[in-house]
């Protein structure tokens, strides 16, 4: 199983659960509750945290710039080559899908804390 950022608390809590059923755990570019990394998600971006999480986290506010702009945001913030144009496209139609990664943004911090 291969957990990618916040798919890792998934992939992690997963193998957890259901031991026998994982023979192989990879986690990409992943902050892990629980080992010491809370720190940056701290929202103080002076003291070094990633200021996207307390974007994320705040309700309402990240879906304002995004609004007709899902495309052009998913587009700049993936890493060239790694979907394809059909599949940004597939992500600005769906529903709710600013709003879905901001409560997972603040899902995460809770947990964190």
């Amino acid at each position: 199983m291969a957990g990618h950022e916040s798919g890792s608390m998934i992939a992690l809590t997963m193998a957890a659960s259901h031991p026998d059923d994982i023979s192989k755990l990879v986690l990409i570019n992943s902050l892990l509750p629980g080992l010491g990394q809370q720190e940056v998600m701290n929202m103080n971006v002076a003291e070094g945290s990633m200021w996207h999480f307390g974007f994320f986290m705040t309700e309402h506010i990240p879906e304002m710039p995004f609004d007709g702009h899902e495309l052009e945001f998913s587009t700049a913030m993936s890493n060239p080559g790694t979907f394809t144009d059909a599949d940004l496209a597939h992500y600005a139609r769906a529903p709710h899908r600013t709003r879905a990664a901001a409560a997972a943004a603040a899902s995460a911090s809770r947990e964190a804390v």
